[in-house]
């Protein structure tokens, strides 16, 4: 794999793979990109910005069959809510 400033990509002419830096408004370092290419995907990644503008969390993985890269969204925490009382 070939990293450059904007993307990385296989060095082999024949291979299609490649992966671009930056993913909704943030860039990927080059240990973020490591990690999606050697297993498959990075830790939960701050700070990732929505189309509407909305900040998010996120872990980007890489799907092997058409290594494209997708968003996959940790589980949140469940906060124990009391019951509201109607009145």
């Amino acid at each position: 794999m070939q990293f450059y400033k904007k993307i990385v990509k296989c060095d082999n002419p024949a291979c299609d793979c490649h992966v671009f830096r930056e993913k909704a408004g943030k860039e990927l370092t080059n240990d973020q990109l490591k990690a999606l290419l050697t297993e498959g995907r990075t830790g939960i990644i701050k700070g990732f910005k929505s189309k509407q503008g909305n900040s998010f969390d996120a872990v980007v993985t890489l799907n092997s069959d058409t290594f494209q890269t997708e968003f996959s969204f940790p589980e949140r925490k469940k906060s124990a809510k009391k019951p509201q009382s109607r009145k």
